[in-house]
């Protein structure tokens, strides 16, 4: 009876600390050290072999299966919010270059270089008509025509059309509330259905894109 009465010890993964790659010549050097991520992380996403990482100092992050890390300035200020797709070597990002309420998305191609960094496609301001607020989610579709942007005053806004490119895209409003929209999962489902999660209820709404 005393067995049944005891905590029992369930091993689902082992645990080890990660230690910072090896040197070029298979010696030691630095593969000693627990491995660090650059301070002030902000937000992660993870696609294409890498971990996606930005930062308090605008900068965006790469992380490979071995270890190695890399980053460019992507921002003046700070990075809030990534999306890396799974399919296609384009990362959507929303940051700040000012202070204020003046989120922008740009969008990068990691597989062209501008200068040495990602060469970036698109530039645009992230509001909601011409209320400034801050971005709350994000996500993309894999076919590249569909962004959605999830704001804290409770709007969700649907850019249709190439989003690396500026030409012949739009831009509405999906829907708007008096509370955050805290997620956009499952990205834009069967391309007419998004569905989202405003904080008041704590449960998935989802909005039919008529137009598409």
């Amino acid at each position: 009876m005393a067995a049944y009465l005891q905590w029992r010890r369930f091993v689902f993964f082992d645990r080890e600390t990660v230690k910072e790659p090896a040197g070029p010549d298979g010696g030691a050097a630095g593969g000693g050290k627990p491995f660090a991520l650059p301070p002030g992380v902000t937000v992660c996403d993870s696609g294409r072999g890498s971990l996606v990482f930005g930062d308090m100092e605008g900068q965006i992050w790469f992380l490979s299966r071995s270890l190695q890390l890399s980053s460019f300035q992507a921002y003046k200020l700070r990075v809030t919010h990534l999306y890396q797709l799974k399919q296609h070597s384009i990362l959507a990002s929303v940051g700040e270059d000012e202070e204020g309420i003046n989120p922008l998305v740009k969008v990068w191609n990691l597989e062209k270089r501008d200068g040495g960094n990602p060469l970036c496609t698109r530039i645009f301001p992230a509001i909601p008509g011409n209320k400034p607020t801050v971005v709350s989610c994000l996500t993309v579709h894999e076919n590249l025509n569909f962004m959605a942007i999830g704001f804290a005053d409770g709007s969700v806004v649907l850019t249709k059309g190439d989003i690396t490119r500026d030409r012949h895209s739009k831009t509405q409003i999906l829907h708007e509330g008096n509370y955050p929209v805290t997620g956009l999962p499952s990205a834009i489902l069967g391309i007419t259905h998004l569905f989202g999660s405003p904080r008041e209820t704590f449960t998935v709404r989802y909005w039919l894109d008529k137009a598409v």
